[in-house]
């Protein structure tokens, strides 16, 4: 199984991806109790929801493997990228987040990639300028979207977390060469 990222649409600049990380360590993952690890709690609208977990050996490894990835990535899009940072976030109950654009100085290209099971409807939502809907990222296991930000790239996560789920997720920065 090998990553696969499909442009959502003719403005390439919004991805769909699809298979990132191999499948054996997405199941070494799930086996995992986030809950006990150490983390810094993330307040978002106005709550601590999300938590923005310690890394350790193993999720060091999903970093390696994000960093050894960038050049079939780069492959794919038609943009050399590299990794800047990943970041381990476990969304708690509650967890939703309202329409936003990332700094565009902070996130110049993010990758999002949902790592647990969970309700499709809790992924990632993008608009257009007038507000409606560009592409809702279903939230599926190794799965995600790579987003290369602009001031148009709104997007949310309008579906709040009921309390007994959570997301855990590894977020990419991204650079581009």
């Amino acid at each position: 199984m090998s990553m696969n990222i499909t442009p959502v649409d003719s403005l390439n600049n919004l991805f769909l991806v699809e298979d990132f990380y191999p499948q054996e360590i997405i199941e070494q993952i799930n086996q995992t109790n986030f809950f006990e690890y150490k983390y810094e709690p993330i307040m978002v609208q106005g709550v601590y929801t999300r938590r923005n977990i310690k890394a350790d050996k193993l999720l060091r490894r999903l970093e390696s493997i994000s960093h050894k990835s960038m050049s079939e990535l780069s492959k794919q899009i038609g943009v050399d990228v590299s990794l800047d940072n990943c970041g381990f976030w476990l969304d708690t109950a509650g967890y939703y987040m309202d329409k936003h654009i990332d700094g565009i100085n902070h996130v110049i290209a993010g990758m999002q990639i949902y790592i647990t099971e969970g309700d499709k409807s809790l992924g990632t939502c993008f608009y257009n300028t007038d507000g409606s809907i560009r592409y809702q990222f279903p939230y599926k296991v190794n799965s995600g979207y790579l987003m290369i930000n602009n001031i148009d790239q709104v997007h949310a996560m309008p579906n709040k977390l009921p309390d007994d789920s959570h997301r855990f997720s590894v977020y990419h920065w991204i650079k581009l060469k």
